[in-house]
């Protein structure tokens, strides 16, 4: 009843039906956003297996698929499937090629639909941000079927782990596994299995892990989520209830990870607040990806007791919006910026595959070499050292492994850098 309340629109009791305009959809639709259903969520993935092995079972799918975006007039579908060869999820082998005849034969479904109403739907899809579960996709074979890759950077750690650690880091951790975090599975995911930039958003979480009987970052913790604290949460507390009950806490930032954190003498949370989230989405804004997603979206709208305006505040999705608006501004560390030494770099972005220029416009001569760095500080390329003249100077350079990437040089005590960007 609920579903066909916010689907449908308000009841019209005197003339029946549904009154026009009223539906979330529709509201969606003026406001000039798209809306599309997502099918799965962590706990009905374990039913994927069964229904994508088996042809009726998938054509079924794919049919009540379509008869409900023709119904509530979605604009596509988001695949949650979570995870495909996942045996904690009853999953295996055989779902790495039944999860691509899913995705196949939904796109021919949108496409069909597409011919009878003349409007164009989406398929999307969500995935784990774990390597181990990129490797159970076909990507070569689905990614011209996807719109977006979903990546769900997010519960890297939670109370299943030995140790208190940080749910969403933006940097690899202290102690853990270094691809448990933001920076890396977007390295990998891009790097590894060429996912393009414009069909990728990483995640941003609107919630925490609250953990039980732990009192630092990295301490032992025997596994228990922090249900008394935060029980209608189940100890995965919203934001909203976190900033209810943060004066039982004592706050924290952790630098290496670029997240906050919560403790108190028997518990711990992790969570992500304006400035981490302000963080994230810089990092995705400086990556070129298409965008972010967020779960769950309504987990930092606040109360009017809970604001000092006393009107509804959403301090998250501000923060997004915030750093989306902004100017973009290349980052520029360690540099002269007083010097009329100056290192640019075109064409930017630049296809893989293709070369691109370094043009250094230097005082004084030097000898100097060009290096590439990726997003996590690691140096991938260097040129051999080359003799620059004072003036214009320019290097033709190719790296053909899709991301983005710091280009810096250093001519005489001075560093210089640009971004670049590698489709």
């Amino acid at each position: 009843w609920a579903d066909e309340q916010l689907l449908l629109g308000e009841n019209d009791w005197v003339n029946g039906g549904y009154k026009p305009n009223t539906s979330v959809v529709d509201l969606a639709h003026k406001a000039g956003v798209k809306i599309l259903m997502s099918v799965g969520g962590w706990n009905h993935s374990p039913r994927f297996p069964a229904i994508a092995a088996d042809n009726t079972k998938r054509a079924k799918m794919v049919s009540s698929i379509i008869e409900l975006i023709k119904k509530y007039k979605f604009d596509g579908v988001d695949m949650d499937w979570e995870y495909p060869g996942d045996p904690a999820q009853g999953g295996g082998p055989a779902d790495k090629e039944n999860f691509t005849k899913l995705i196949t034969e939904l796109h021919t479904a949108l496409q069909n639909l597409k011919s009878q109403t003349g409007k164009t739907y989406m398929l999307t899809s969500c995935f784990g941000a774990d390597v181990k579960k990129m490797e159970n996709i076909e990507w070569a074979k689905v990614l011209p079927y996807l719109d977006m890759v979903n990546l769900m950077t997010y519960d890297f750690f939670g109370a299943w782990d030995p140790i208190a650690n940080v749910c969403s880091p933006l940097y690899p951790p202290e102690y853990g596994d270094p691809n448990f975090c933001v920076s890396s599975a977007f390295n990998n995911i891009v790097n590894k299995f060429h996912v393009p930039l414009n069909k990728l958003n990483l995640g941003v979480p609107f919630y925490g892990r609250a953990l039980a009987g732990v009192s630092t970052l990295y301490g032992n913790s025997p596994g228990q989520a922090d249900k008394a604290t935060f029980p209608e949460d189940l100890g995965q507390p919203t934001y909203y209830n976190i900033l209810k009950r943060i004066d039982q806490f004592e706050q924290h930032w952790d630098e290496k990870t670029q997240t906050p954190y919560l403790t108190k003498s028997d518990g711990f949370v992790s969570y992500d607040n304006p400035k981490s989230v302000g963080k994230k989405v810089q990092f995705a804004k400086d990556s070129g990806v298409a965008g972010v997603i967020i779960w769950e979206i309504t987990n930092d709208m606040l109360a009017p007791d809970q604001t000092q305006s006393g009107k509804i505040e959403t301090p998250l999705v501000d923060k997004v919006n915030q750093v989306f608006n902004e100017k973009t501004v290349t980052a520029v560390s360690n540099v002269d910026k007083a010097t009329s030494d100056k290192l640019s770099v075109f064409p930017n972005p630049v296809s893989s595959n293709n070369s691109f220029r370094v043009k250094l416009d230097l005082e004084k001569e030097s000898i100097t070499s060009v290096s590439v760095y990726n997003t996590l500080g690691q140096k991938v390329m260097e040129s051999d050292p080359v003799h620059m003249k004072a003036g214009s100077n320019e290097m033709n350079l190719q790296f053909d492994i899709p991301g983005t990437y710091i280009i810096r040089s250093k001519a005489g005590e001075k560093v210089l850098q640009d971004k670049l960007i590698i489709k």
